[in-house]
């Protein structure tokens, strides 16, 4: 059996798994219920925190799909950009998108 370089992994790696629940964490540390969700597509902060916790949750189960939709989070101007930007922390989401896109930089998430 040959070593196909062009597969496909089923689930995101432990040490990735606690590098992105970090991540998520650290979203989530900058959440209360002032949280200004504007220009958002987030109706409200009890919803931000739904998906987080969701999003929680596939992580630590390896679910590429969480992985997914996390990136869709993270890319440039969106949910958490946007969150950034609203509520004052645009410097620490600028370093955390750095720290997420070298995760993800391990797995082909999209065909």
């Amino acid at each position: 059996m040959f070593f196909n370089l062009f597969k496909k992994p089923k689930e995101i790696k432990p040490k990735h798994r606690e590098e992105l629940l970090q991540m998520i964490e650290v979203v989530r540390s900058t959440i209360d219920r002032d949280t200004e969700l504007i220009y958002s597509y987030f109706e409200s902060v009890e919803e931000l925190l739904k998906e987080l916790d969701e999003l929680s949750e596939g992580i630590k189960n390896g679910e590429l799909e969480s992985l997914r939709t996390l990136s869709m989070h993270f890319a440039p101007t969106s949910g958490f950009q946007e969150l950034s930007m609203q509520n004052g922390w645009s410097d620490e989401y600028l370093k955390l998108g750095e720290a997420f896109d070298s995760v993800c930089d391990n797995y082909k998430l999209y065909p």
